[in-house]
This record gives structure tokens, C-alpha cells and sequence, in this order.
């Protein structure tokens, strides 16, 4: 919350600073990753889209190659090995992703 001082008349006004809230909600529209888990393969998906794992790196390379910002936030199924999920970290690094974050069930259900 950014405190302000008013046009001189001595008093107070709050104002919330809501840019840091759209950068983060903007960031979290951009990438969301989903590691499906059908049958004994993996199902990728950036966003609601469908990638095979060898387009994978490719595209990540390209949606992050203009991005000042580059947050991959990455969610498995919980049929998925913790290695296949490195997997695609290190894709991401590779890629030019410079964080990552995985969402737990709490996380993605807002809690």
C-alpha cells in the first residue's frame, strides 16, 4: 500500500499501488505449464495447448525470447516423477527462463 500526501492541505491519502498486482497477474497468464500423466506417457501442455516433448524446448525458446521477465510456473500431475519435472526445469533453463516456481494443490487453489 504507497501512502501519498495530498496537494498541500496537510492530509493523508492511501492509495494501492496495484502495478505490482498486474505484473504478477500478467506473469501467471503467460505461462502455466501442466505436466498430465496418460496412461504410461506424459501429456505437456503450455497453457491449455498440447506440446510433444521434443517441441517442447523450442517453443519455450520462443515465448521467452522477447520477455524482460521470464517465470516459468510449472504444475504436475501427481503420477509424475520428480525427475520428469527436472526435466522440463532444465528445458525451461535452457530456454532462458530465469526463475521457476512449481504450484502445489494449496497454491493453485489460492490458499
Amino acid at each position: 500500500m504507497a501512502m501519498t500526501s495530498s496537494n498541500g492541505s496537510g492530509g493523508v491519502s492511501s492509495e494501492i499501488n496495484v502495478t505490482p498486482l498486474i505484473d504478477v497477474l500478467l506473469v501467471l497468464l503467460i505461462i502455466f505449464m501442466v505436466l498430465h500423466a496418460v496412461g504410461n506417457s506424459l501429456e505437456y501442455k503450455i497453457n491449455q495447448d498440447v506440446v510433444s516433448k521434443d517441441a517442447l524446448s523450442a517453443r519455450l525458446a520462443e515465448i521467452y525470447a522477447n520477455r524482460a521477465e521470464r517465470v516459468m510456473f510449472i504444475k504436475g500431475d501427481d503420477d509424475v516423477s520428480y525427475s520428469q519435472v527436472a526435466e522440463v526445469i532444465d528445458m525451461g533453463h535452457s530456454a532462458g527462463v530465469d526463475h521457476v516456481a512449481l504450484l502445489t494443490p494449496k497454491v493453485a487453489a489460492g490458499l
